[in-house]
């Protein structure tokens, strides 16, 4: 059965358990807590076999000289949906009148909250440790990579056995894909236990499919057209929207986009026919550079929050922020886990914006608008690697048969 059948019918199965006992705080407990190792054990084994397959990517793609073609490609996609989809997200927080809701965390100290928040959806630690490790293991990779380059018969072994290394991460990433539907639903009935007992959705519910509704627009209809742009109109974006499914409900109930990335790194490779090669560069790369889905999420926060305190928010002091908040995207990888509220922050925080301690309000709302920031993520980094395949004619058509 396709996974991602399976990963959605895990998620329906959530949805019914959590509704099913939407007042116990001790099933809320005890899957947020398994949620947690589970996410965190992923996201370790991510590092881990990124470091592998980037360093067999890159060698292989230096071999046959497409590498800069890759690199330029998968950067202009990241540049033209961060802008986009950020001057997107301000035209909707703008002119869609939402007043920011009034979560658990309001009226609280937002360091002292997050650091509490971080500690209790991390027991392991692994955003801490990601954050400081992750990009230049990817630095050192892409040096490996670069130094096997096969162009003599002394290093041809040595390249050999990278690439075998590398399938042998891809069979792991594979495997766990095919299991990965038990992680959606534990991951799902934490997630929507989590939104219940918060009660903020359901007492003001309009923001949430504000943002919803949003996050639907820019995967069904904006990028879409901007990946039909790219591809010259010969690929069929919702091939990849579809295909990737399952990458995309990893992504929204767990909030985590190293976890969701070892889902969809095995995806892009199984499911949208790119080369190992392209996946195993453009993923992880796309996981630090390509966030417009963190920057609309964020921009929307924001905006809507300056709104609901009466501010005055002049035509140049939204272009102001919304590039402030664009630039600031570029660090999400930094903060896994609670990328919007840290962004969010930041970005007042670079433009001397004082909100009086109401961003505290936006920790309680973390689960929903990072879900939602990194599904849009997540389909930007697979539509990443569909263009990178087109563009540079490797890309080969998957039977649905024979897709995972």
């Amino acid at each position: 059965m396709e996974t991602w059948l399976t990963y959605l019918a895990a998620l329906l199965m959530a949805g019914a358990t959590a509704f099913t006992f939407s007042s116990s705080s001790s099933l809320f407990g005890m899957m947020s807590t398994i949620t947690s190792y589970l996410t965190g054990v992923a996201a370790f084994l991510f590092l881990g076999t990124s470091i592998i397959t980037l360093a067999s990517g890159t060698a292989s793609l230096r071999k046959n000289k497409l590498g800069g073609k890759v690199l330029r490609t998968t950067i202009l996609w990241a540049i033209v949906t961060t802008l986009v989809l950020s001057f997107l997200g301000a035209f909707v927080a703008r002119f869609v009148d939402v007043i920011f809701p009034v979560s658990a965390s309001a009226g609280g100290e937002y360091e002292s909250g997050i650091k509490a928040f971080v500690t209790a959806f991390d027991p392991l630690s692994s955003s801490a440790f990601l954050s400081k490790v992750f990009i230049p293991a990817l630095v050192a990779s892409f040096i490996l990579g670069v130094a096997l380059t096969p162009s003599s018969d002394i290093i041809r072994p040595a390249y050999t056995v990278m690439n075998s290394f590398s399938e042998v991460m891809y069979r792991i990433q594979r495997t766990l894909t095919y299991f990965g539907a038990c992680y959606v639903y534990v991951a799902g009935t934490s997630f929507f236990l989590g939104l219940w007992q918060e009660k903020t959705a359901f007492a003001a519910p309009q923001p949430f499919i504000t943002l919803l509704v949003a996050t639907l627009v820019v995967v069904l209809v904006i990028l879409p057209l901007l990946f039909a742009f790219f591809t010259g109109f010969k690929k069929n974006p919702y091939g990849v929207i579809g295909r990737g499914l399952s990458g995309l409900i990893t992504a929204f109930v767990s909030g985590n986009l190293f976890a969701s990335s070892l889902i969809g790194e095995s995806l892009s490779r199984s499911n949208l026919g790119i080369q190992k090669r392209i996946s195993s560069t453009v993923t992880p790369l796309s996981l630090v550079i390509s966030r417009g889905g963190t920057a609309f999420v964020s921009i929307l926060t924001v905006i809507t929050l300056l709104k609901t305190l009466g501010a005055e928010i002049s035509s140049s002091a939204l272009i102001l922020i919304t590039l402030a908040i664009a630039v600031a995207s570029i660090t999400s990888s930094l903060f896994s886990g609670i990328e919007v509220a840290a962004i969010s922050v930041m970005a007042l925080k670079m433009l001397k914006i004082n909100v009086y301690g109401a961003e505290a309000a936006i920790i309680s709302l973390i689960p929903f608008v990072n879900g939602c920031a990194l599904l849009i993520d997540m389909v930007i980094s697979l539509m990443a690697n569909a263009i990178s395949g087109a563009r540079t004619k490797t890309d080969a058509q998957i039977p649905l048969k024979d897709t995972i």
